[in-house]
């Protein structure tokens, strides 16, 4: 799409290529192998997942201050599942226009979280309407922002793309031949360019908790209204670090990618990922989310592979023993497919590793297994990015398919386009 370093975001954004992209969208086309693959592999996104997180996230603030203009806001849930503006969608829409006016004039005399949030819900509402009128040039420039802050990683997880490109050791290898294991500073200034316009941050990289900045990145995400989004293996969420996150309102969602129930399985899958510490930093997380009330979402990774799958069950039981029935917000589990791009080592690994070598009936009773446990716990399960468990077991379980898609694919196909 283009250099948002070099270049500027807005540049990017609005670069030739990223608007060629919007359009073939638009037209119904696929506009590049990996979108195709997504869709074939039966992974896509929607745009009510994308969403209403951050819809929900400053509904709640507004709520302490205005109860009235709610309703109005709410119906724009009614359009997330729809391709195209209707006239009762410009309804809404106008309707949802009115109420955001509204609640703008009385942010004079609210503290600042309640201005932050109606500028967010501004932001959503603009977002949903360039979505559903084929805008090729969306207002808001990236509002949904995932930044790669760091590269090296304290783990070596078998099926990180990064542990076979090397990039998780020595970090990202740049032009003039030095390697660079963190963004730099003024890039992630960079990166906070348009900052009116964002309504999540995902703080990508190999373990965030790493970067030396992070706490001043958590900070500034605050002041913009948004709040820090992370993954992490759990290695970092030491005692310190969780009272930092919670005590300063730092973190809304926090995902912990384990892999595994059991100590020598995950401890063989995350290479460097101690299971007796995970366990004690995860429980105290519990722990502390219980006393101080925080509403931290939270959530679990499994990637499915042929090595762990019969681990699936078993996980909803881990699960259970780090929430130790303590009253927090109830957690989800996702299981994801492995990556399908990367270094041609990391392509042999999952050529071997990919959920379609596995027995398919052996398979299918494990998800089976899944749904009984999950029943059991209430544990929501989600499986591939798109069903709950229960979609995913009354649709017949569509596993997806094994469609690698190599980066001189796409570039072959930009290289036609320009």
């Amino acid at each position: 799409m283009g250099d948002w370093i070099a270049d500027g975001l807005e540049q990017s954004w609005n670069s030739d290529t990223a608007i060629q992209f919007r359009r073939d969208i638009v037209a119904g086309r696929f506009p590049d192998n990996f979108c195709k693959a997504c869709y074939n592999n039966g992974t896509p996104t929607s745009l009510r997942k994308l969403i209403l997180k951050p819809l929900v996230a400053n509904w709640q603030i507004v709520k302490k201050y205005d109860l009235k203009n709610l309703p109005p806001l709410s119906r724009i849930q009614d359009l997330f599942n729809e391709k195209e503006l209707t006239d009762d969608g410009r309804k809404i829409l106008e309707s949802y226009g009115k109420a955001i006016v509204t609640l703008q004039g009385q942010t004079g005399d609210r503290p600042e979280e309640f201005r932050l949030a109606v500028e967010k819900l501004r932001v959503i509402g603009e977002i949903v309407e360039d979505f559903l009128a084929g805008e090729v040039r969306p207002r808001n420039v990236a509002p949904l922002r995932e930044t790669n802050l760091i590269a090296v990683c304290n783990a070596r997880c078998v099926q990180c793309p990064g542990k076979y490109n090397g990039v998780i050791e020595h970090g990202v290898e740049m032009p003039d031949g030095t390697f660079l294991t963190e963004m730099e500073s003024e890039n992630i200034d960079k990166s906070f360019a348009r900052s009116e316009s964002i309504i999540d941050f995902f703080t990508n990289g190999s373990e965030l908790l790493m970067l030396k900045s992070w706490e001043q990145v958590a900070r500034r995400l605050k002041e913009v209204g948004s709040s820090l989004r992370m993954s992490t293996n759990g290695m970092l969420l030491t005692e310190q670090n969780v009272r930092k996150l919670i005590d300063n309102q730092y973190i809304d969602k926090l995902n912990m990618s384990l892999d595994a129930a059991t100590p020598e399985l995950l401890e063989s899958i995350r290479v460097r990922v101690k299971f007796d510490r995970i366990v004690r930093n995860i429980k105290f997380l519990y722990e502390y989310i219980e006393q101080e009330s925080y509403p931290l979402s939270t959530s679990f990774t499994f990637c499915l592979m042929k090595r762990n799958y019969a681990d699936l069950p078993l996980f909803v039981g881990l699960i259970q023993e780090l929430l130790a029935g303590r009253n927090v917000p109830m957690p989800n589990i996702m299981v994801q497919p492995l990556a399908l791009k990367g270094h041609p080592d990391y392509r042999e690994f999952v050529s071997k590793e990919h959920h379609t070598l596995i027995n398919r009936d052996e398979l299918v009773e494990k998800f089976h297994a899944l749904q009984r446990k999950s029943r059991e716990s209430r544990i929501p399960v989600y499986v591939f990015f798109k069903h709950t468990i229960d979609e995913f077991i009354e649709k017949g379980c569509p596993l997806p398919s094994f469609t690698f898609v190599e980066r001189r694919e796409v570039e072959e196909e930009l290289d036609g386009i320009a």
